[in-house]
């Protein structure tokens, strides 16, 4: 994350069927069995409430360039770009969301092929990406 970044976890221990998908406790430098990837989710701080207490819903998905699904990237900066600034107390800010996406049932978009500076992943199957973050950068 960013230097100008703060990062509010969100509680998600034991909300599904198991805690795999967010690998193992601790820093690390490996990923372990059934670890799902890290993304993140440019987005109007209007549906974070929405999105963290319900997750993601495909069916709310407007701009589908590569297909239908949930779009986020491994690229802080790319998600970055889709969040819409707003302003408290006369500050500047805008809001993403750090998910875990299970790649195997998501479409990755070549960065070559989307024209930004890294992939994207689409998950059609709004069960295959949960946010367990909510970073705040001040622009």
């Amino acid at each position: 994350l960013p230097q100008s970044c703060h990062r509010v976890a969100l509680k998600v221990l034991g909300r599904y069927d198991d805690d795999v998908w967010l690998g193992r406790h601790g820093i690390r430098t490996w990923s372990s069995e059934g670890e799902w990837a890290v993304s993140y989710h440019g987005t109007a701080p209007e549906n974070i409430r929405r999105i963290c207490s319900g997750g993601y819903d495909t069916g709310t998905c407007t701009k589908q360039m590569f297909g239908p699904g949930i779009y986020s990237t491994p690229s802080f900066a790319v998600a970055e770009s889709y969040a819409k600034q707003f302003v408290l107390k006369g500050v500047s800010y805008k809001m993403l969301l750090q998910n875990r996406v299970n790649l195997n049932s998501s479409n990755i978009v070549a960065k070559e092929n989307n024209h930004t500076e890294a992939d994207y992943f689409v998950t059609p199957d709004d069960k295959d990406i949960r946010p367990y973050g909510v970073c705040l950068k001040q622009v």
